[in-house]
């Protein structure tokens, strides 16, 4: 019997059903502050995209494994990231595996075939493609 007290103890002194609706009311509000909270305190999508992204390219990554960390589906995530970036995602993951490249070429003794390895072709040849696609992009006289 004392834990139906316990139970009915948010309602005690609640003497109309205006009292309890206030009382349940204050309870959803309560609720709504929390998820409110929650929300505002956890990654966009966007920002979980990235994170993704950053910590994973060096891997055999896809969209559709994007999609399913984010829990989004995988023409969601195509169309948010190129909402957001203006940039298409793959693009993205290329730029950013060539920058990674650039980086080893100078500061390593690795071998192409090695630095394509390590930042997540899996093999020269789509390397070596994108590495040429990025370098045509660039102004005459840039530095790759």
């Amino acid at each position: 019997m004392g834990e139906q007290t316990e139970l009915g103890s948010p309602f005690y002194g609640k003497k109309t059903i205006a009292e309890i609706q206030e009382w349940f009311l204050e309870i959803i509000n309560h609720i709504i502050d929390y998820i409110q909270l929650y929300r505002d305190s956890s990654p966009s999508a966007i920002d979980q995209i990235f994170c993704y992204i950053n910590d994973n390219f060096n891997r055999d990554i896809s969209i559709e494994m994007v999609a399913e960390h984010v829990g989004l589906s995988y023409s969601h995530v195509r169309k948010l990231f190129k909402d957001k970036t203006g940039k298409n995602i793959l693009d993205y993951i290329n730029s950013l595996r060539i920058e990674k490249a650039k980086e080893l070429l100078v500061t390593t003794s690795l071998t192409i075939s090695e630095i394509a390895e390590a930042v997540g072709y899996s093999g020269t040849q789509g390397f070596l493609r994108n590495f040429r696609k990025k370098a045509e992009s660039l102004p005459r006289n840039t530095a790759i």
